[in-house]
């Protein structure tokens, strides 16, 4: 799971790099890319994969604007068929349930044990407008989302700002059952201006995957590395740009 939400900077490079017909612009630099259907972000996710020599893990049309499921020969089988997502994905966006655990598991071995909170804990966090301390989250009539490395304190798993700051997209359908392209998609862990209900383990909401908002980013999901993501997209990006530069 990458360890941060998705900023509008990665967004920047990866089109001045060649992605097309992907759109984001809410904010800048490192706060959250927002303004993004989940055909966007999907297609980001696709861009991750080609651009890196892999299959792309979603089948969208040329505009991003609609999906095709895969068939059962090439979709995901890891956990039940996942018809959204190819087989051979290396990025990809995460599950409800993998977005779900990576949050809220106690990470100590026993499967049936988690927390209310993404910050580890059933306590309710408390509310900052920016900070990485223990315990904290940015929510509750914050003045807007922060630099996605400065969004209050880490999960159990390690992952930052799961709870506030922007809420994510999931790739699951929001039934849990991927075999409607068009069906709405869960979208979990509230925003810098909602109230702490919003940030619990129990709360869930679901948006059409055509629907974009301010207040709605993402975070990208890899095998077998968790948090090789991350190591990819604030270092690889540069990298790639350079390789192609050489070509």
């Amino acid at each position: 799971m990458g360890v941060t939400e998705v900023s509008q900077d990665w967004i920047t490079k990866a089109t001045n790099l060649g992605m097309a017909n992907v759109t984001a612009g809410a904010w800048a630099g490192n706060q959250p890319a927002a303004n993004m259907t989940w055909y966007e972000a999907a297609a980001f996710v696709n861009w991750l994969n080609t651009s890196t020599g892999r299959p792309a893990a979603y089948q969208l049309n040329g505009t991003n604007t609609a999906l095709t499921l895969w068939s059962s020969g090439q979709a995901w089988q890891a956990g039940g068929e996942n018809l959204y997502r190819h087989k051979d994905a290396y990025y990809f966006l995460p599950s409800e349930s993998e977005w779900y655990k990576a949050a809220y598991h106690q990470n100590d071995g026993v499967t049936a044990n988690y927390w209310d909170y993404a910050t580890g804990s059933n306590s309710i966090p408390t509310a900052v407008a920016s900070g990485t301390g223990a315990g904290t989250a940015v929510y509750n009539g914050q003045p807007g989302p922060v630099d996605v490395n400065n969004d209050g304190g880490l999960s159990p798993y390690g992952t930052r700002g799961q709870n506030g700051n922007a809420w994510e997209w999931n790739e699951s359908a929001f039934d849990g059952i991927n075999n409607s392209s068009s069906e709405n998609r869960a979208i979990r862990g509230g925003n810098w201006f909602f109230s702490e209900i919003n940030l619990r383990a129990s709360l869930r909401f679901g948006n059409g995957p055509a629907v974009s908002n301010s207040t709605v980013g993402f975070r990208v999901a890899s095998v077998p590395e968790p948090s090789s993501t991350v190591l990819m997209l604030s270092a690889g990006l540069l990298t790639l740009a350079r390789r192609r530069r050489r070509g």
